[in-house]
């Protein structure tokens, strides 16, 4: 492993991470989405069954930050430690992480039922659909344990060399959800609860898959549970390191809470639905490049781990040409097959109508998407993490949000979605200025001390 990620052509080793990456990250887009299609086309449940998948997306964007704050947090934690040739650590790195995503997804799963009605009013349920998403969110709020074991083992899989396994394991979830899909909202006329129970039935096949795989001889590091330490110190690298990627999720939860809030003042349960349809694709869109900084990440985080920074730059150059010609093909479709886009999901003309004008304002600025996720990243694979929190949160927070309140007061549901391409070019000047001083920096560093092991060492400053 280490020859390959310290001697290999950078776009062909990210090619091998990346491209099962962005299978997987596509798959788990469709967890997020085929659930949608179905209830927005199911005669029964239309868009008033979108509207209220919709109110309980921010609880989901969060649930999953939190997965992925043990996952991905302890994955580049890990990934740096095997780097630096230290398999004890990497080995307690990995049990500790995986008994935080245990936990988190059991008090989640406490919680979340105990005040299911209180969240979901506070994320924008009328009285109409509150009824609708209860009956799919308690079903969801049961499968947490599952989910968060699943981003645990597919993060792990990918730390340790095999991403293909991650594909392979999400592939397998994904079948699961989509069939029960089919069989329970059509055949057994199951309506919301049939959609969520394909969504839990495919969190469980993902979390068997990977936790078969990591106690067998064919992971680097096999799981053995009577190993397990807890340890307080790994425990808060892991969950300091996986702070950026929960700030990200986070600031996606806040901005959709907001945008439910706001659709529903200036378009209703209609504005509601449009937002489920937004939310869809804006997942789909951003998925792949996510997957391909997934792939990424650890190739990054093995570098700077083994003191090799000048393979950082070559990395980073492939990363930017994949995600902007990805883009780019992305914002044709967008543009030039809208309405055909809408309707995968619904049908109904005033819902068409309403979609249309919005998702095209709202991505006019994708081409530069990809370069503003694909340079915060690198911030999160050599742990400056107050720096790559600050840039995770820049385009959804601290942009999109005051744009998206402010252009509402003036232009109404229209304004909602025109904030979006304005957030778009100032968070990608100010992610690139970022980087450029970050690239220089490690750039000056020692680069070749082939034989050093890597400390720890306290976050850094850019």
């Amino acid at each position: 492993m280490r020859e390959e990620m310290l001697t290999q052509k950078p776009m062909k080793l990210l090619l091998k991470f990346a491209i099962p990456a962005i299978i997987g990250m596509v798959v788990m887009a469709i967890y997020n989405i085929v659930d949608r299609i179905f209830i927005g086309n199911h005669p029964a449940l239309g868009s008033a069954g979108l509207a209220a998948a919709a109110t309980g997306f921010p609880i989901m964007v969060i649930v999953a930050g939190i997965g992925l704050l043990f996952g991905n947090g302890g994955g580049t934690f890990f990934a740096i430690n095997l780097g630096a040739g230290d398999r004890d650590k990497a080995e307690k790195i990995q049990l500790n992480a995986l008994f935080l995503g245990l936990a988190g997804g059991i008090v989640i799963m406490l919680l979340g039922n105990l005040f299911i009605d209180d969240l979901l009013h506070m994320f924008g349920a009328s009285d109409a659909i509150l009824p609708l998403a209860r009956e799919y969110f308690s079903i969801i709020f049961y499968g947490t344990p599952f989910s968060m074991v699943a981003y645990y083992g597919n993060n792990f899989s990918r730390a340790q060399g095999n991403p293909r396994n991650t594909m392979n394991a999400m592939l397998f979830g994904a079948v699961f959800n989509i069939v029960f899909d089919y069989v329970l909202i059509y055949i057994f006329h199951m309506g919301m609860r049939g959609a969520a129970w394909a969504t839990v039935l495919g969190q469980v096949g993902t979390s068997v898959w990977q936790l078969c795989f990591l106690v067998s001889e064919k992971s680097l590091i096999p799981l053995k549970f009577h190993k397990f330490q807890f340890d307080s110190k790994i425990c808060a690298k892991i969950i300091s390191t996986g702070m950026p990627v929960l700030a990200v999720q986070f600031s996606v939860g806040a901005v959709s809470f907001l945008l439910n809030a706001l659709s529903r003042n200036h378009g209703g349960d209609m504005g509601l639905s449009v937002i489920a349809v937004f939310s869809s694709l804006q997942t789909m869109i951003q998925m792949p490049i996510i997957g391909l900084t997934q792939g990424q990440l650890p190739i990054i985080s093995y570098c700077y781990g083994a003191k090799r920074n000048d393979r950082i730059a070559g990395i980073l150059k492939s990363s930017m040409l994949l995600s902007t010609g990805y883009v780019l093909i992305a914002f044709v479709v967008i543009q030039l097959f809208t309405t055909q886009v809408v309707m995968i999901f619904n049908r109904e003309p005033d819902f068409v109508q309403a979609a249309n004008g919005a998702i095209r304002i709202a991505f006019a600025a994708i081409p530069i998407l990809g370069l503003q996720i694909v340079g915060a990243n690198v911030f999160q694979a050599t742990r400056q993490i107050r720096q790559s929190s600050f840039l995770n949160t820049l385009r959804q927070v601290l942009l999109f949000a005051p744009l998206a309140y402010m252009l509402s007061q003036f232009f109404g549901f229209t304004g909602i979605f025109a904030a979006l391409p304005v957030a778009d070019v100032l968070a990608f000047a100010i992610t690139m200025f970022m980087l450029r001083r970050l690239l220089h920096r490690l750039q000056t560093e020692n680069t070749h001390p082939e034989n050093e092991t890597l400390a720890d060492e306290e976050d850094e400053d850019v």
